[in-house]
């Protein structure tokens, strides 16, 4: 799989000429966007998404790699759930 990934021009899972930007942020933000971007769908099929968010923490994260990820995670989740 690696060879595979190294191949393609991608290391870990990641390409190699993504332009990674690291910084200090709050995650909450970032989730509750990516629930109103999927809330939509998943109340298309009847699946009512809830937050709970537990105490503010910052962590070091590309922001844009962050969303991507919720919005791939949650989105996957809804269109994979049983109907």
């Amino acid at each position: 799989m690696t060879l595979l990934f190294q191949s393609f021009g991608f290391k870990h899972g990641i390409p190699l000429d993504a332009d990674l930007v690291f910084d200090w942020i709050f995650p909450a933000p970032a989730v509750e966007e990516a629930c109103q971007v999927v809330r939509p769908l998943a109340d298309g099929r009847g699946i009512k998404l809830v937050v709970h968010l537990g105490s503010p923490r910052s962590m070091r994260a590309d922001r844009r790699k962050l969303h991507q990820i919720l919005l791939n995670l949650l989105s996957n989740a809804v269109k994979f759930s049983p109907d």
